[in-house]
């Protein structure tokens, strides 16, 4: 019988990861990380937190940081919100729609249009844009972008806790579209 963190591994290692099973792999890692200190969870508690993830959360994705809350107090706890729960129920519903927006870094410029945002370009949907938002050819925007300096900084969109940054130089850089 495969124990929780077999079971949340198992999930977590299919081609693409969920937002859910990626959280599924994080607790499979905290848990291997707090076991052999805290003992496994007894099957009690991890009934009493399906239970809740179910009954009052709507699904049972929301279990797995039960499980790891639970070990660590040693007890289940009315109240607990996972992380899971939190990162796609709660802070979606405190950002509403401009929530979204706070991931696409070429907006930065247009809201705050201070010198914390020196972009000097971007590519949005198949499309090189200088920092005006115009549409340029891969080969002008490769002269825009280092027409002042040898080295760019490409931070991508939805990349967060320094993930997604690209360090570029013209001698090294092909830029290219990728048609689906």
């Amino acid at each position: 019988m495969e124990n929780i963190v077999q079971k949340a591994l198992r999930i977590a290692l299919n081609k693409e990861l969920s937002f859910h099973e990626s959280h599924a792999y994080q607790v499979s890692k905290i848990l291997e990380n707090i076991e052999p200190e805290r003992g496994i969870l007894p099957k009690q508690l991890i009934g009493e937190c399906d239970d809740y993830a179910i009954e009052i959360l709507g699904h049972k994705k929301y279990a797995p940081w039960l499980y790891v809350y639970s070990t660590m107090a040693g007890k289940f706890k009315q109240g607990w919100i996972p992380d899971n729960f939190y990162g796609s129920q709660v802070v979606p519903n405190l950002n509403g729609h401009y929530g979204a927006c706070a991931s696409l870094k070429p907006l930065n410029i247009t809201f705050f249009q201070a010198k914390e945002f020196p972009d000097i370009g971007s590519f949005i949907n198949g499309f090189f844009l200088d920092k005006f938002h115009q549409v340029h050819s891969a080969t002008d925007f490769k002269d825009i972008i280092f027409r002042d300096c040898n080295n760019v900084i490409f931070k991508a969109d939805k990349s967060l806790k320094g993930k997604g940054i690209f360090f570029l130089t013209e001698p090294n850089l092909t830029l290219k579209i990728s048609k689906f």
